[in-house]
């Protein structure tokens, strides 16, 4: 679309608005739809980020790695962007590269809670015990729901 770039840029804001408005609802195609238009306008890392967890919720996680990737690499320690990149390695069996992606979110942002207990989620597969009390411990700090997290590692340990 040639005519795009000649739109005001607070239309990506519009679209990008629209786009979290369809991905709330579950609409993750037009999300997707919407977040391209937003890209085409501005592409900053948030929309980027946006637009892979909406593949994501498609299960395209291929396209979804790519949107991280490029979240990430629009500005070099964006917490968000590998956070999500480290949930999707985590959904898809990658432990070890899970953890250290949220490593790395954590890095980027040491306050990021969720970062903690994900990665402590991925080593409890790694069976890091040590690691795994430091990280809920941290996460606890920054108000994650102990029982619930330990709840939560507890069930992994069961199905490892």
């Amino acid at each position: 679309c040639r005519s795009l770039s000649r739109l005001d840029p607070g239309f990506a804001k519009a679209f990008g608005e629209r786009g979290l408005a369809s991905f709330e609802q579950g609409q993750y195609k037009q999300a997707i739809r919407d977040y391209d238009v937003a890209i085409r306008l501005d592409s900053n890392r948030e929309l980027y980020n946006s637009r892979g967890l909406a593949y994501k919720g498609l299960g395209k996680f291929d396209e979804a790695f790519q949107d991280f990737e490029k979240a990430i690499g629009r500005r070099a320690g964006f917490a968000p962007g590998y956070y999500n990149r480290g949930k999707l390695l985590y959904e898809l069996g990658e432990y070890q590269y899970a953890a250290e992606t949220f490593s790395r979110a954590i890095a980027s942002d040491p306050l990021y809670a969720d970062a903690y207990a994900e990665r402590a989620l991925a080593y409890t597969f790694l069976v890091k015990e040590k690691l795994v009390k430091l990280d809920v411990d941290r996460a606890v700090e920054l108000g994650v729901d102990r029982v619930e997290l330990e709840a939560d590692i507890q069930e992994l340990k069961e199905k490892r």
